[in-house]
């Protein structure tokens, strides 16, 4: 059976190295970096999964569910597994999330919204959303219900958020809400 990429999934070259992970130098680069740029206090907490497209999965392969802790694994242990086409993350506990879908234009310009939900949190650690066309504010908050208004969605439990790539480097601070929003 053929070896794959831990990125792209795509085939190494016959001629790889038995240890080989990664098809190319892009691979193992673009790998590396999307590691080190999300936050310690998430790649510490055993709040993640493995994903199948936005489902969430065991690094073995059983269902996983934002409400039974019992489904979620280390950081490692899903980086680890081949299964599905990536990982995600159980918020609680203090780990929450601003999910503004749709904010990203093909020219990578971003709403307004989103450039506001950006200036009230510099300091965050943002990615972009699996579909590339929406953005993921981590940060700290208290647990509370989920809620939405005017395009930006507000999660702090019981959420399952499917990693995409990271679009700006930062850290886990204390999340604020956009005024106009709130």
């Amino acid at each position: 059976m053929p070896r794959t990429c831990e990125q792209c999934g795509g085939r190494l070259a016959v001629t790889a190295r038995r240890d080989a992970r990664f098809c190319q130098a892009k691979c193992r680069v673009y790998a590396q970096r999307q590691r080190t740029a999300i936050p310690a206090e998430l790649r510490f907490a055993d709040r993640w999964t493995r994903r199948v497209g936005k489902r969430p999965f065991t690094p073995m392969g059983s269902s996983a569910a934002s409400t039974r802790p019992g489904t979620w694994s280390t950081y490692r242990d899903v980086r680890a597994s081949k299964l599905g086409d990536g990982i995600g993350f159980m918020l609680g506990a203090g780990f929450a999330c601003l999910d503004l879908d749709h904010c990203v234009s093909p020219d990578g310009s971003i709403s307004e919204l989103a450039q506001h939900a950006l200036a009230v949190n510099p300091d965050a650690w943002v990615e972009l959303s699996l579909s590339g066309t929406g953005l993921h504010v981590w940060g700290l908050m208290p647990e509370g219900p989920g809620r939405k208004q005017h395009g930006l969605e507000v999660y702090s439990k019981s959420r399952f958020i499917a990693l995409g790539s990271t679009y700006r480097q930062g850290g886990l601070y204390p999340l604020r809400v956009p005024e106009l929003v709130a």
